[in-house]
């Protein structure tokens, strides 16, 4: 994440340079250091905050430890992550550096296991594969001394969430698994915060001042066409995930 960190401050210096070279009055230049310093400090926050260090101690992940773990009729987790998973990054610096969280897996002495799936070679692909068809992460499974089966919490998940999966592995209890608490507004609050991330990957965030660079010379300089060049294509992309939400909704 400091790399993107890293990406975000050349992308902004080469959007101030471009815009002086190609616009070279008071109002584009301000306007194109209000945007450098907005992805710069966005990138920041974002590299701390995933970056954030959880004094939970996770082992590495085998399958002769997890097998090993319910043995010992241990309450066992399974955290399946990679480094490539911002989903992934996410829960980390958020959940599992929750003190609440925290105290709760102390208190109930949990075993927990991380799954790097960083490198395709990684343990555990037939689990996680039973676990979750197709093998998608992030994916954390709960495993009770008290029934066979895990409780497991896939994709994104809150604090809350995650304390009630806990609670209810401790007991032994029903966990509807794969629910969330989350409302719609949270939901989409949590989808756009996502695809605020997947924009200031290094594969993504150059190519942004490039793209409005290139609205700005394709209309000739004229400032009208430019933001009718930027709506129409801003509105393209919304309209073509939205028809794709309208094919996938009605299979989940």
């Amino acid at each position: 994440m400091w790399l993107v960190f890293a990406t975000a401050v050349v992308a902004g210096i080469f959007l101030i340079v471009r815009t002086r070279q190609l616009m070279p009055r008071t109002r584009p230049i301000v306007i194109s250091c209000l945007i450098a310093l907005t992805i710069t400090y966005g990138s920041f926050w974002l590299a701390q905050t995933l970056t954030k260090k959880s004094s939970i101690n996770w082992q590495h992940f085998t399958d002769a430890d997890l097998k090993a773990a319910r043995d010992r009729k241990e309450l066992t987790l399974v955290k399946f992550t990679a480094k490539w998973c911002a989903n992934c990054q996410w829960i980390e610096a958020n959940v599992f550096t929750s003190p609440d969280v925290i105290r709760a897996i102390a208190d109930k002495k949990v075993t927990m296991l991380k799954n790097d799936r960083t490198k395709s070679d990684a343990p555990g692909t037939e689990l996680l594969e039973s676990l979750n068809a197709g093998g998608g992460i992030p994916l954390t499974a709960i495993y009770s001394p008290k029934r066979d089966e895990p409780y497991t919490l896939k994709s994104i998940y809150t604090t809350e969430t995650f304390l009630q999966a806990l609670n209810a592995a401790e007991k032994g209890s029903p966990f509807k698994e794969g629910s969330t608490d989350m409302t719609v507004g949270v939901a989409l609050g949590i989808a756009l915060v996502v695809g605020l991330i997947f924009n200031v990957m290094p594969c993504v965030l150059p190519v942004l001042p490039l793209k409005a660079i290139g609205f700005y010379e394709v209309s000739q300089h004229n400032r009208a066409k430019c933001v009718a060049f930027g709506v129409a294509f801003s509105l393209g992309i919304i309209a073509t995930f939205s028809a794709l939400a309208l094919i996938v909704l009605p299979l989940t």
